[in-house]
């Protein structure tokens, strides 16, 4: 479901038996089609803020393997929405902006604190979706349990469970020798 509870993603198998995401419209009772049947598909889940699609595919032959690898992937729902791995600048900031730049945020931050939460509209954009997939920067491997959360996404990788922050584009481990977890409602804490 999406966080606004009005779309549903969700995977289904063609003639070829490789897997495409579908969505679908609970507002306009339709179901569209996102991706093509070039590659296998599964596992799509919406961020938090709406924004973007996570899921799992196989679109890079492995030769040493002889077989396509799983990797996690994002995709914007919208083609205005900056992707989530945009090339980071490497201009330095002076010392003194630096300062003045974190001030700001800080500000914004607490602006955000105390205003109410606005409830997330999704917006999707079919034309162009799959021009806007874009891979993760981890290795490739058996990903399944995917569940955005603030700021990032959890998973499991073989039976280790894996946090990936969006803001710090940072892979951590959480927790090893689990198959299986469910996140609260509130995403602050889980079962295993």
């Amino acid at each position: 479901w999406s966080p606004d509870s009005r779309w549903v993603v969700y995977a289904k198998d063609n003639e070829n038996h490789l897997g495409s995401l579908w969505v679908y419209s609970v507002p306009g009772n339709l179901a569209s089609r996102l991706t093509g049947d070039r590659y296998d598909a599964s596992n799509p889940v919406f961020s938090a803020d709406g924004l973007h699609l996570f899921f799992v595919s196989r679109r890079d032959y492995n030769w040493q393997n002889r077989g396509f690898d799983a990797k996690l992937y994002t995709a914007t729902l919208s083609a205005g929405t900056p992707p989530l791995f945009a090339p980071l600048s490497d201009e330095e900031v002076p010392e003194k902006a630096a300062k003045e730049e974190k001030k700001e945020e800080k500000k914004k931050e607490e602006k955000k604190e105390g205003q109410e939460a606005k409830p997330v509209e999704v917006t999707r954009e079919m034309d162009g979706f799959e021009n806007r997939v874009t891979d993760y920067p981890v290795p490739a491997g058996g990903y399944r349990g995917l569940t955005p959360v603030a700021d990032g996404l959890l998973y499991l990788r073989g039976n280790q469970l894996f946090l990936y922050d969006l803001k710090e584009r940072k892979e951590s481990s959480v927790m090893e020798g689990i198959g299986f977890y469910v996140l609260s409602a509130q995403g602050k804490k889980f079962l295993w």
